[in-house]
């Protein structure tokens, strides 16, 4: 009767730590997560700042993106000639890449995208230029990265920093 007892309570205890595991991953893998990075560097009159940041593929082979350069600047420079987000994924795997597709970038601007990489570019006197995009890994993957560089000229000097993960 002894043994019969700590067969039940051993069988209750399995199907509770179960059920707990099984809660906890479904609430866990219910949020969304991110990854992502930042880099500055001194520019003509201020400060340029590259920001990539992807979500975590909690779930499935695709996450959201998004990239942006970022010019924060004196008064007496009013814009740049240009400022521009220029971004490239890749994946580590068996056979693993990666695809992009666009949602839409910062008005005023223009860029294209590959497979695995893209541009936006604003020529219109904007101090900002960013894209936001859905990343797919193909293949057996493990992992997802990349990284983003942003690029600017101004005052006849041109200037860019990378930011990556």
């Amino acid at each position: 009767m002894l043994v019969s007892n700590s067969l039940k309570f051993s069988k209750k205890l399995l199907v509770s730590l179960l059920a707990a595991v099984l809660i906890a991953s479904t609430l866990f893998s219910a949020g969304v997560s991110a990854t992502s990075s930042s880099k500055s560097t001194k520019a003509p009159g201020g400060t340029l700042t590259s920001n990539f940041w992807i979500q975590t593929f909690a779930s499935g082979n695709s996450g959201d993106y998004q990239v942006s350069a970022v010019y924060n600047g004196s008064a007496s420079l009013k814009s740049p000639n240009y400022i521009k987000t220029a971004w490239s994924f890749y994946a580590q795997g068996i056979n693993a890449s990666v695809s992009i597709n666009g949602f839409g970038g910062s008005a005023g601007g223009g860029g294209v995208s590959s497979t695995s990489s893209g541009y936006w570019q604003n020529s219109n006197g904007a101090k900002t230029a960013w894209y936001r995009g859905n990343v797919v890994a193909n293949g057996l993957w493990f992992y997802v990265g990349g990284s983003n560089t942003a690029s600017m000229f101004a005052l006849g000097v041109p200037a860019s920093v990378t930011a990556g993960v």
